[in-house]
Parts: structure tokens; sequence; C-alpha cells
């Protein structure tokens, strides 16, 4: 079966219920970003998090987030390669969280978070940052 990507989300924080692992919270989903900043640029966030929620697989291979600047083609993050094993029910969700600390986004304009599975691009979300 195909590895499957349910959900990539991003947000200011992702939580998991310590008495239900299948309870997901995400704090402050966004779709963009406005820079409120004097001066606007470069916009720093403190924590950027991506969640991926995932099905099927397979078996191995190593799971990665990019942040990509659309215009330039400039990767501007690219986190340290996960592994990850598909095992038992391949229906079964499983999630990743990663967390972009001191995310430094550089110009306006569009942004793409990609995950990457066994090197290739498995799913993209755009983030457009404005000022």
């Amino acid at each position: 079966m195909e590895i499957e990507v349910r959900h990539l989300l991003l947000c200011d924080e992702v939580r998991t219920d310590p008495n239900n692992y299948q309870r997901i919270d995400v704090l402050g989903l966004m779709t963009s970003i406005r820079s409120t900043a004097v001066p606007p640029l470069p916009v720093v966030r403190p924590v950027l998090c991506a969640l991926v929620l995932l099905t099927g697989g397979p078996g191995s291979g190593t799971l990665l987030l990019r942040i990509v600047h659309e215009q330039t083609g400039r990767i501007i993050f690219r986190s340290l390669p996960r592994s990850v094993r598909f095992v038992g029910d391949a229906e079964a969700v499983r999630g990743a969280v990663f967390r972009v600390r001191d995310c430094s986004l550089p110009m306006a304009g569009l942004y793409w978070v990609e995950v990457i599975f066994a090197d290739a691009i498995i799913a993209r979300q755009k983030v457009r940052l404005t000022t």
C-alpha cells in the first residue's frame, strides 16, 4: 500500500491528550502569516509546527520537512531526516510533528512546506507571507 498523507497542518502548537493518544489538539492553525514588525522583514516565528498524519507506507524509510520560497526556489529550512517504520494495520493513522524553531522567512511571498518520504515529495502545503 502506498503512503497516503491524510493531513498536513501548519500551526503554532500540537498537543496530544495523555489519556487518549488518538485525540490531537491543534492550536493556532495558520494558512498565512502577516508581518506587523518594524522593519517588516525578515519575519521570525519562534515556533512553527507542522502536523503530518499518514497511513499505509512501504515498510520503512526517512521522513523530513522542508520550507521553500516559491519565487526563488531557496530552501529556508530542512529538518533532519527521521526514520519511520510502518508496521501493523496499513489503515492505521500515524503522526509526526515537526517543530521549526526560530523560523526566519526572509521575504514576502509564497512558501511551500513540503513533506518528503524516501526522497519524494508526498505532501505540500502553502503559506503566504505578507507585510
